[in-house]
């Protein structure tokens, strides 16, 4: 199982775990399951590799080892065939990507037409705050179309190839 996957279960359960020099450390409510805890201690090495990594990709070699990871979750974890598990972790690269370089956007403005809202043409949220760019629905989908091109160009540039 990878470290990756372990944290979401124990997320799941209630339990969270994170790194202090180098020490990992449960918070729960209540008391882990043994099983977990057990697992955890099996799996101690590479939660902490996997918690003292970047958190955000930012060089060509993070952005393979991030690819590597996803890859091995689908492929290990998840136990998908090798073409679905490639495409599974090339999206969750790219979505990682667009999500670590947002776009600027202005409030009251559409980051996709530049129109602004209106009572027929509200702008909605899109993406996670701090950077929520503001789109109406009708833009959505090219702009949308646009960040992914920007997305698989820079991949490419990483060494990462779109698999389809």
């Amino acid at each position: 199982m990878s470290a990756a996957v372990l944290l979401r279960r124990a997320s799941d359960q209630g339990v969270m775990i994170t790194l202090d020099a180098g020490r990992l450390h449960l918070q729960a409510s209540a008391p882990p399951h043994l099983t977990l805890v057990a697992e955890i201690k099996e799996n101690r090495d590479a939660i902490i590799a996997h918690l003292s990594r970047k958190q955000h990709p930012e060089t060509a070699a993070d952005w393979k080892a991030a690819y590597a990871e996803k890859l091995t979750q689908a492929q290990a974890d998840d136990a998908l065939p090798s073409d679905k598990a490639t495409a599974r972790a090339y999206m969750c690269v790219e979505m990682e990507w667009i999500n670590q370089n947002p776009s600027a956007s202005s409030d009251g403005q559409c980051i996709g037409c530049g129109g602004h809202a209106s009572a027929d043409k509200p702008l909605i949220p899109f993406g996670l705050e701090p950077h929520l760019r503001w789109l109406h629905a009708r833009c959505w989908l090219d702009w949308f179309r646009g960040r992914r091109q920007v997305a698989q160009a820079a991949l490419k540039h990483c060494g990462i190839a779109k698999p389809w």
